[in-house]
């Protein structure tokens, strides 16, 4: 049983023609349990604008991967959120997909996914956007020197029913 984690904090302020502030904590923590990967994060951002009222972006989101064989894994996930700048009053996903991890050790991973995504986002303006999504997303972190890491992912959401409602 292994636990590792990211702590992610900054902040920047912006003073002249405009005054703009902004803060963003990001949170990693993953949990290795024999064949079981349990990963949480939590993020945490808000922009503020003189006059304006403060802009804030939230989610936590938690999954567990089960390791098929050395390469494979079958994953299971969960997000609730809200996002203004995307005037997301609330956000909730639900998915499921198989991964394959071309590989993994002390140096970095690479591994990438493939699966189904439901989204519920209900807008500030009262409407509610649902839909079943394919989903693909990918993971690659290279370590550098000591514990200073390259790390990259990305998760792309196309709507089944509407290709232009596309999410990355």
């Amino acid at each position: 049983s292994a636990y590792t984690g990211n702590i992610g904090l900054s902040g920047s302020y912006l003073g002249g023609n405009e005054k703009r502030d902004d803060l963003e904590l990001d949170i990693l923590l993953t949990h290795e349990q024999g064949s079981l990967i349990h990963n949480t994060e939590i993020n945490y951002e808000t922009l503020g604008q003189e006059n304006e009222p403060t802009i804030k972006d939230y989610g936590i989101a938690y999954g567990i991967d089960w390791a098929i064989d050395d390469s494979w894994y079958w994953g299971n996930n969960i997000f609730y959120g809200a996002d203004d700048k995307r005037q997301i009053d609330q956000s909730v996903s639900v998915g499921t997909n198989v991964g394959y991890q071309f590989w993994k050790n002390e140096t970095g991973k690479l591994s990438t996914a493939v699966g189904l995504t439901w989204i519920n986002d209900e807008l500030f303006s009262s409407i509610t956007d649902d839909r079943l999504t394919w989903a693909w997303s990918g993971d690659y972190e290279k370590l550098l020197i000591r514990k200073i890491s390259l790390s990259y992912s990305h998760q792309l959401n196309v709507s089944i029913k509407d290709s232009k409602n596309t999410q990355l």
